[in-house]
């Protein structure tokens, strides 16, 4: 009996298998990189009659696992009246990294992201010019240096 599965199991190793299932190997073409570097303030406002950040879950341990949904506007100044350039919905950016909020400068790593942003990388300077402890409410300047193909 051992022999006849050590018989089988050698066939099933040695066998070649063709399906349509397995792909072709083709050799590997580098894309060519491309470095975009971005400056804008991001205005994450809790309060008021108009939100651009609601709170989805809460949490009781310091905002760990909290979960927010944002249209946070992106200005090219500080102010809210500034030149509005884009809103912020869920971003279209990967990152990961503590964020001290209080921390100025803090750096959080790009890993990733979607669309023109796939398979992208990079870092994110982020300085706090305002922030509400009362409220949540905040201005964040974001400095984004993102590689991707």
């Amino acid at each position: 009996m051992e022999k006849i599965v050590l018989l089988t199991w050698i066939m099933v190793l040695t066998t070649p298998v063709y399906s349509k299932l397995y792909s072709k190997t083709v050799p590997y073409e580098p894309v060519q990189l491309k470095k975009r570097n971005l400056h804008f303030y991001i205005h994450d406002i809790f309060s008021g009659s108009n939100p651009t950040a609601v709170p989805i879950t809460q949490s009781k341990l310091f905002a760990f696992g909290e979960l927010v949904a944002i249209d946070d506007p992106l200005t090219e100044g500080p102010e809210i009246t500034s030149k509005t350039i884009g809103n912020a919905r869920g971003i279209s950016l990967s990152m990961f990294s503590r964020n001290p909020i209080l921390e100025n400068p803090r750096e959080i790593a790009l890993v990733g992201g979607r669309g023109q942003f796939r398979h992208a990388s990079g870092f994110i300077t982020v300085n706090t010019q305002y922030f509400n402890t009362t409220n949540g409410d905040a201005v964040l300047e974001f400095n984004v240096e993102v590689v991707h193909p």
